[in-house]
C-alpha cells in the first residue's frame, strides 16, 4: 500500500509540472505593461464639461477715452458705403448696347433726354389709342394688352452710340494726346498752296510716296479691275484719312486739290495712269497733305509759337527735326477714329469735281 501511495504521488508532481494555470487577466506580465493593462479594463472617466465665462462687450455709449474715436470710425464706415451705393445707383446707361455712361456730359445729357421725351410721347400715344379702343370693345373688362417698345431704327442707335463714345473714350484720349478740338477747315486751301512743289516732285516721281507705292502695289497683285472695286477702294480710302482731320478735312483737302491741279489741267490720265485723276487725288495726294498738315502743326507746338498764321509762312525755313515726318505718320494713324467721330462729313460740305471723262 505504501507503494501505490507512492505511485499515486509521483504521478500527482508530473501533472503538476505539466499543468500550467491560466493567467489572471488582471495580473501585471512585465513593468513595461503596466498602465496598458490597467487602462485595458477601465473605464474612462467622463470629464464634466467646462463653461466659459461670456465676456461683457463694452457698449459704445460707455464714455471713455476710446468712444468718440469708435463713433467716428463707424459713422465714416456708414457714410462711405452710402455714398457708394448712391454712385452706383446715379450711373446711367446706354439704352441701346448697356454701357455705363460716366459722367454724363451736357451734350450725352441733352441727347438722353430727347429720346426719353421721345419714349413718353409714344407711350401717352399708346395708352390713347388702348383706351379708345377698350371704350369701343364690347367686353365689358378693359382689354390690357401690352404695349409695345417704340421702334428706333440701327442708324439711330448707332448714331448715339458713337456720341457717347466720342463724349467718354476718344475725347478724353484726344485731350491727353493733344489732337485739337476745333479746326479752320477754310484755311485748308491757303495751307495747301505752300505744299505744291513738294506735290509736283511727288507727281513727277523725284519724290517717293508711301501712299503712291501701295496703290500701284495692288494695282500689280490684281489688276485694274480689281483694284478698282468696291471692297478693294473702301480699304484704302480709310488708311488715306488725313488723321485727326477727319472725314470733313478731307473733303476740304479734295476740294482744295480739284481746283489746284484738275481744273487747271496739269494732272491728267497720262500722268495718272493706270489710275483716274480723281483716284490719284483722293488715295494719293489728300493723305500726302493730311501727313504735311499733321506734321506742322507738330512743329507749331514744338516750337510754340503764339501765332498759326506765322508758322504756316515759316515753315519752309525752319530746321525740321529728324524723326518729325514718323511722329507724324503715327498720329495720322492713331487719330483716325477721332478724326471721324469728331468732324464728320456734313451736308454743307460739297466738293464740285470735274468729270475725268473730259
Amino acid at each position: 500500500m505504501n507503494e501505490a501511495w507512492v505511485g499515486l504521488r509521483s504521478i500527482h508532481r508530473n501533472v503538476n509540472t505539466v499543468y500550467k494555470r491560466k493567467p489572471d487577466p488582471f495580473a501585471v506580465i512585465n513593468d513595461d505593461d503596466d498602465d496598458f493593462q490597467k487602462n485595458k479594463f477601465t473605464q474612462k472617466e467622463s470629464k464634466a464639461p467646462t463653461f466659459i465665462k461670456p465676456v461683457k462687450k463694452r457698449r459704445i455709449l460707455d464714455r471713455d477715452e476710446n468712444n468718440d474715436n469708435q463713433v467716428k470710425l463707424l459713422l465714416d464706415s456708414v457714410k462711405e458705403t452710402e455714398d457708394k451705393n448712391k454712385r452706383e445707383e446715379v450711373k446711367e446707361r446706354c439704352p441701346y448696347c448697356e454701357e455705363i455712361l460716366d459722367p454724363v456730359t451736357k451734350l450725352l445729357r441733352k441727347y438722353l433726354n430727347k429720346i426719353k421725351r421721345k419714349d413718353q410721347e409714344y407711350m401717352k400715344k399708346q395708352i390713347a389709342k388702348q383706351e379708345s379702343e377698350n371704350a369701343m370693345s364690347s367686353f365689358s373688362k378693359p382689354l390690357n394688352l401690352m404695349i409695345e417698345k417704340r421702334h428706333i431704327s440701327n442708324t439711330d442707335k448707332h448714331e448715339f452710340c458713337k456720341l457717347h463714345r466720342l463724349e467718354l473714350v476718344l475725347k478724353p484720349l484726344a485731350k491727353r494726346c493733344g489732337y485739337p478740338e476745333s479746326i479752320d477747315f477754310d484755311a485748308i486751301g491757303k495751307r495747301i498752296e505752300n505744299y505744291k512743289s513738294q506735290l509736283d516732285d511727288i507727281i513727277a516721281g523725284r519724290i517717293q510716296s508711301k501712299f503712291k507705292n501701295t496703290v500701284m502695289e495692288a494695282y500689280d497683285e490684281f489688276g485694274a479691275v480689281k483694284a478698282r472695286s468696291a471692297i478693294s477702294v473702301l480699304g484704302r480710302v480709310e488708311n488715306c484719312l488725313p488723321g485727326y482731320y477727319g472725314s470733313r478735312g478731307s473733303v476740304a483737302i479734295s476740294d482744295a486739290l480739284t481746283k489746284l491741279y484738275l481744273q487747271t489741267g496739269l494732272l491728267t490720265k497720262e500722268i495718272t495712269k493706270p489710275q483716274l485723276p480723281l483716284e490719284y487725288i483722293q488715295q494719293i495726294l489728300v493723305p500726302e497733305v493730311g501727313l504735311r498738315l499733321i506734321r506742322e502743326d507738330l512743329l507749331a507746338k514744338s516750337t510754340k509759337e503764339k501765332s498759326k498764321q506765322s508758322s504756316i509762312l515759316d515753315f519752309a525755313r525752319r530746321k525740321v527735326p529728324s524723326n518729325l515726318t514718323e511722329t507724324a505718320e503715327k498720329v495720322m494713324t492713331e487719330s483716325r477714329e477721332y478724326g471721324i467721330a469728331m468732324f464728320p462729313l456734313t451736308e454743307e460740305d460739297t466738293v464740285t469735281l470735274d468729270s475725268d471723262d473730259d
